[in-house]
């Protein structure tokens, strides 16, 4: 080196040229033998090929360019109660279940808070008292014992607490709440929601988790990246509708306008500033939710976005707004309570995927419908309009990693209007992110209700016997042996030795929800308990 201003980087002299190939090119090989693996073990995988804009493709396709599959790692929940647990007194916020560390706290739904009544929360599906009392234990048995969580938990609280008008004053006193009876709190995506006696005072409350699920839109990655398709999210309430509305807002925002017109402010949180899980979306608040379809409306012709984003359309205004917007050329992603054929079925909604109109057919047709098995009724009901959505996700309650996408609603709607059977992908994702792709699988979904029921009845006979050959590998769990329940009837409880008259009774018993011997119980025996302790 001539200039003593000049330098540059010299490697360590134990860093041999080998080496460093080795750290370059080992994620590529561990991706490439992860492709490998799940590919022979799964043949129905895919992935989506960044190379060609985020394409459907098999995984076999890529075991030479293992880089350019979109990974799709574990999905991390960020821990944000602390902001909502914060607006409790400090007796209420030493409930075992909310306090960090707790098994519970990272599936906890929502905090119920009722003046005179024990608080209560819902974690995974279940409802839990904050404080734990003598009289949680086993219903059946009537003695009254403690539950496990009482037993453990060192409360500082009578377990029997009710909540008291001070309580609900020092958890809503600093709120706004606006007609809608909801609050948030500032920047963040939590919702407290009250409940009013008949003179309007505030009587209860529920505080609901909000929460961001960073990639959580990502199983459909194709669909948002490489369509214009407007997709409808259906779905019961706490199936995660409104966390993947949020993400897809994220994602699109990077390349398109987005605008979300928020309700509730349930997707880009309360406050003026939006909480950053939106991206670069911007957010139109609506002050009523009797208003919103005139927000919509103003959102299209005031701010030109090309991607509107809306949560729960629940009122035929609303849906009169987004056919509205699709007429104008705006791509929507929207959100709805229930199911698609529900929507079908729903006088107000059923716009949303077309419409329904019912149609007088001739004699011949009549007559060649009921040779077919088919209805002879000459009132045949058919769908009047395009689909507003193009594509509807159908979402499950506590199924966060398995989405059922019908990826043609007009096709779809046809079928569930003339009861027969319509096409859908199952698509799955591994919740630990260690398999590589997505595992899709190609369904018919029954519409008729005789077809229904008839497939339920069949599933129900054919259940003991599976459950019967799999018994061979059930574990025993505390030293218990299982085998003897799968194959005759045993009227004595396992776990506590209770004897009771029928096995019937004795399945009831330890699969009860505030038992303590459901604990106790491995999966393959309590699913096998809840499916036939009717029969029995």
């Amino acid at each position: 080196v001539e200039s003593d201003g000049d330098y540059c980087f010299d490697l360590p002299c134990n860093t041999e040229e080998s080496e460093l190939k080795t750290i370059e090119t080992n994620d590529e090989e561990r991706i490439a033998l992860d492709i490998q693996d799940t590919v022979t073990k799964v043949p129905n995988m895919y992935a989506f090929d960044k190379a060609n804009n985020y394409q459907l493709s098999p995984l076999s396709h890529f075991t030479n360019r293992p880089s350019d599959t979109l990974s799709s790692p574990a999905l991390h929940i960020p821990d944000d109660l602390d902001s909502l647990l914060d607006v409790l007194p400090p007796h209420l916020r030493n409930s075992p279940w909310l306090k960090a560390g707790h098994d519970g706290r990272a599936n906890l739904v929502e905090v119920v808070l009722d003046i005179g009544r024990r608080p209560t929360c819902w974690v995974g599906g279940k409802r839990e008292f904050l404080f734990p009392s003598n009289n949680d234990g086993d219903e059946e048995s009537g003695t009254g014992e403690k539950s496990r969580a009482s037993s453990t938990a060192l409360l500082s609280l009578d377990s029997d607490y009710v909540i008291t008008q001070e309580d609900l004053d020092h958890v809503l006193g600093d709120l706004h709440f606006g007609e809608d009876n909801r609050a948030g709190i500032e920047s963040q995506l939590h919702r407290i929601s009250g409940i009013r006696n008949r003179d309007g005072k505030l009587v209860g409350a529920t505080l609901r988790v909000g929460r961001y699920v960073p990639g959580n839109a990502m199983l459909i990655a194709d669909l948002l990246f490489r369509s214009d398709s407007s997709i409808l999210f259906v779905g019961p309430p706490g199936s995660a509708k409104t966390s993947i509305l949020r993400d897809a807002a994220r994602i699109l925002s990077q390349e398109h306008s987005v605008v979300i017109v928020d309700s509730s402010c349930e997707i880009g949180g309360a406050g003026d500033v939006p909480h950053d899980c939106i991206g670069l979306s911007r957010r139109m608040q609506v002050k009523n939710i009797k208003n919103q379809a005139q927000v919509m409306v103003e959102c299209v012709q005031n701010h030109t976005p090309s991607v509107i984003v809306i949560d729960e359309i629940g009122r035929g205004a609303e849906v009169q707004a987004a056919l509205t917007c699709k007429e104008r050329g705006v791509r929507i992603m929207a959100s709805a309570h229930g199911s698609l054929p529900g929507l079908v079925r729903n006088t107000q909604l059923c716009e949303l995927v077309g419409g329904v109109s019912v149609v007088t057919i001739g004699d011949k047709v009549a007559q060649k419908r009921a040779q077919n098995g088919e209805s002879s009724s000459k009132l045949k009901p058919e769908r009047k309009a395009p689909p507003v959505f193009d594509v509807v996700v159908e979402l499950k309650r506590g199924h966060l990693h398995e989405w059922q996408v019908v990826l043609n609603t007009a096709d779809a709607v046809d079928s569930i209007l003339s009861h027969s059977k319509y096409s859908a992908q199952v698509r799955k994702r591994d919740p630990e992110g260690t398999k590589a792709g997505v595992e899709i699988d190609d369904v018919v979904v029954l519409t008729n209700r005789d077809d229904i029921v008839t497939e339920r009845q069949q599933k129900a006979r054919s259940m003991p016997s599976v459950l019967i050959q799999s018994a061979q590998d059930v574990f025993d769990a505390n030293n218990i042996e299982w085998q003897p329940y799968f194959e005759k009837s045993v009227n004595d409880c396992p776990v506590c030795k209770k004897n009771f008259k029928t096995n019937g009774a004795m399945m009831m018993h330890a699969t009860a929800k505030k038992g303590k011997c459901r604990h106790h119980l491995p999966a393959e025996v309590e699913h096998f308990f809840v499916e036939n302790r009717n029969d029995q």
